[in-house]
């Protein structure tokens, strides 16, 4: 019972920690949604309202975040498995590559129940992006082809394409169109500007090995690659031709890369298992930070302004971080049933869509509190970015990212992760843990004077009569003879009788008690000092009568 206390104590602080580090995990899932085989590809619009997926199957499914009764808005079947997928700003569009050589655009609506328009090309589309308001949308093919089209598929027709000199792995567009990249098999970097110019690529740089990903800034003005020779290049758009700004070498194969809307930051995700980040000027010519994962990670996305990433593993998480990777760690991760294969995020990192081997699509909502600094209020939320709205008013009016400081009043979302909430919370487990251990001292102190107290009157009244009853007897015995029961029985009760009256002394005195005991227990008369045997009637001290010995000493007493 005593160790009572110190096991709560122990449990209390054991739930406190796990409650912590619960909160520091603990993600904002919306939802999650059974898709009918492994999900590909994921793209959430810009306001985070709308989201696709594709799935081995060839099944296209389009979702809204509130999963409106329980199931996709509208899903397109019946083609083969979709490698790719794309959406406006807005929702208002999307597209999606299949391995059987079909580009598929729809919108919102899935008027009719079918596309608004379908291309064949000549191999597997592998990779596809669509411009911000979903005028137009670029697409890589395992035909060597980098096509261009329009929202309005004008004459049926590509706008251009451009033959590259292998398999082309990856494309990306610029939110106002202008410009496209397109990274090959050839060990190339493609760009191009909307107008195919000269009828050919603006410039390129080659890399060590095949190409595999490539991202570019909203405004085109930076470019990021990635592909099998380990490394994560960045290059300028306006950069002189046939070299990149710079590159860094990762441990493995980049498999994903993304860059933030002004191009200012980087991400890389790598087979070696590491995210890697990077700002465009390599400051100290190395990464900001690197995270350790649990295994091959497939696929980075990064919000409007780069304040927040999203990666996917195949140790099944989803990871989220914030820019600055407070206390080193992630903000957040979600174990899914196998292997993350796609991610994507909204311009304000507050919704997140992510797709896995498992057949399952998540969805994210990040929880907003509103920061107030002022007596005005703005809006939780934006309008999705399109052509009509311009540079300079997007990034005033936008929500902040996750975990992005501001002076204005906005709704900014909560950063469970944040180091502040773990140092709170740790004073809390801690202060706690101090009370317990006063409480624990006190109840332990309260109990042991009481005992004290209760304990020190009983002591007194059973010590003392002990000594009287059982020390006075046990002299006697040392004194008496083993056989003189009937004298301990006849004279016993007197002791005790005088001891109450206080005549202990005068009770038993020592010659008494001597002549008592040498007196002849048969004849009554008075036994020699030291004789065994009465020298009368030669009874010894059982009553027992020997006459030789009695004649003997009566022989002597005549001698």
């Amino acid at each position: 019972m005593k160790r009572f206390p110190l096991i709560v104590l122990i449990l209390v602080c054991v739930l406190s920690m796990a409650f912590v580090t619960g909160q520091i995990e603990c993600q904002p899932l919306s939802w999650k949604y059974d898709a009918p085989s492994s999900v590909y590809s994921v793209a959430v619009s810009a306001d985070g309202n709308y989201m696709i997926g594709g799935c081995k199957d060839g099944g296209i499914l389009f979702f809204d975040r509130e999963l409106t009764n329980g199931k996709e808005l509208w899903k397109s079947t019946g083609v083969l498995s979709i490698a790719t997928v794309a959406i406006s700003n807005d929702g208002g569009y999307a597209v999606a590559g299949s391995d059987d050589a079909v580009v598929y655009f729809f919108d919102r609506g899935f008027s009719d129940s079918k596309t608004l328009w379908k291309y064949s090309v000549k191999g597997p589309a592998k990779s596809v992006s669509l411009s911000g308001d979903g005028s137009y949308l670029a697409v890589g093919c395992y035909d060597r082809r980098i096509y261009l089209f329009d929202k309005d598929f004008t004459n049926d027709l590509p706008l251009w394409y451009f033959i590259a000199g292998d398999q082309v792995s990856s494309v990306a567009i610029s939110r106002d169109g202008n410009y496209l990249v397109a990274g090959s098999r050839d060990k190339y970097v493609y760009s191009f500007d909307q107008a195919y110019t000269g009828q050919t690529f603006r410039w390129r740089f080659q890399t060590e090995a095949e190409v595999l990903s490539v991202a570019i800034s909203a405004d085109g003005s930076g470019i990021a690659a990635g592909g099998m020779d380990d490394y994560l290049y960045f290059a300028e758009q306006d950069f002189a031709r046939g070299s990149y700004t710079w590159r860094i070498k990762t441990g493995g194969k980049v498999n994903s890369v993304a860059i933030s809307s002004d191009g200012n930051y980087v991400a890389a995700a790598s087979d070696d298992g590491y995210i890697y980040f990077c700002d465009r000027e390599l400051t100290g010519n190395s990464y900001l930070w690197k995270f350790p994962t649990g295994g091959k990670v497939r696929s980075v996305a990064l919000s409007y302004d780069g304040s927040a990433v999203i990666a996917g593993s195949d140790d099944n998480y989803i990871y989220l971080f914030d820019r600055t990777f407070t206390a080193n760690t992630y903000v957040w991760r979600y174990l899914t049933e196998d292997d993350v294969s796609t991610v994507s995020i909204s311009d304000t990192g507050t919704h997140m869509v992510a797709g896995s081997k498992d057949s399952n699509m998540y969805y994210f909502a990040a929880p907003t509190e509103t920061v107030t600094s002022t007596s005005t209020t703005l809006p939780s939320t934006t309008t999705a970015l399109t052509e009509t709205t311009s540079t300079e008013t997007t990034s005033e009016t936008m929500t902040t990212p996750i975990l992005t400081t501001t002076s204005q009043t906005i709704s900014q979302p909560l950063s469970i992760g944040n180091t502040s909430l773990l140092i709170v919370a740790i004073v809390v487990v801690a202060a706690i843990a101090l009370l317990a251990l006063v409480s624990m001292k006190r109840k332990k102190r309260r109990p042991s004077e009481e005992t004290k107290q209760d304990n020190i009157p009983e002591t007194k009244q059973e010590i003392i009569p002990e000594t009287k009853q059982e020390n006075i007897p046990e002299a006697k015995q040392e004194t008496k003879q083993e056989s003189i029961p009937e004298t301990r029985q006849e004279h016993i009760p007197e002791v005790k009788q005088e001891t109450k009256q206080g005549n202990i002394p005068e009770a038993i005195p020592e010659d008494t008690t001597s002549e008592i005991m040498r007196s002849c227990i048969k004849c009554g008369k008075a036994l020699p000092e030291g004789a065994d045997f009465c020298p009368e009637c030669g009874a010894n001290q059982s009553g027992k009568q020997e006459p030789s010995k009695r004649r003997h000493r009566k022989d002597a007493s005549h001698t």
